[in-house]
């Protein structure tokens, strides 16, 4: 599963830089495919003992605001309730995060919107869909949140 900064990369800044070379091809962010075979996805009733909440990649509500709202529709297909929190910047970036010369500033933009966020919620509760985001997660809240898709893997196993 490829990353959703670097699908948004392929979609917006290799078609400005590359244009006609770039290829005919489309990729798509896991979410917009479930989406496309939402049909053929288990239909559950909506169950009031379990719900999760999403956190969002910086990139990810930037450049798709809708993203929020797609992952909600995926996991109502499921019966399970999903919450957006609003947050900032995680303060990984990527790799700027991981740089010595930028620990600090990392751990600052964490502590500022991320880590009071969390601690609102049950860790078993919080998905995230940036791979930098759940990085940072573990390195300054040590806990290993999973990725929505994680989450719905589980649920099809539990049937």
């Amino acid at each position: 599963m490829a990353s959703t900064a670097i699908v948004l990369c392929y979609r917006d800044e290799y078609q400005h830089v590359l244009q006609q070379q770039r290829g005919d091809f489309e990729v798509l962010l896991v979410n917009e495919w479930l989406l496309s075979v939402k049909d053929k996805l288990p239909q559950r009733t909506l169950s009031t003992s379990q719900s999760y909440v999403w956190f969002s990649h910086c990139t990810e509500s930037a450049n798709k605001p809708s993203t929020a709202a797609e992952w909600q529709q995926i996991f109502k297909r499921f019966g399970i309730q999903l919450d957006s929190v609003n947050v900032g910047c995680c303060g990984m970036a990527g790799t700027y995060g991981h740089e010595a010369v930028n620990l600090d500033n990392s751990k600052n933009l964490y502590a500022m919107s991320w880590q009071q966020a969390l601690d609102q919620y049950a860790q078993a509760q919080v998905l995230i869909s940036g791979y930098s985001c759940r990085s940072q997660v573990k390195r300054l809240s040590k806990f290993r949140a999973k990725h929505p898709l994680e989450a719905i893997l589980d649920l099809i196993k539990r049937g």
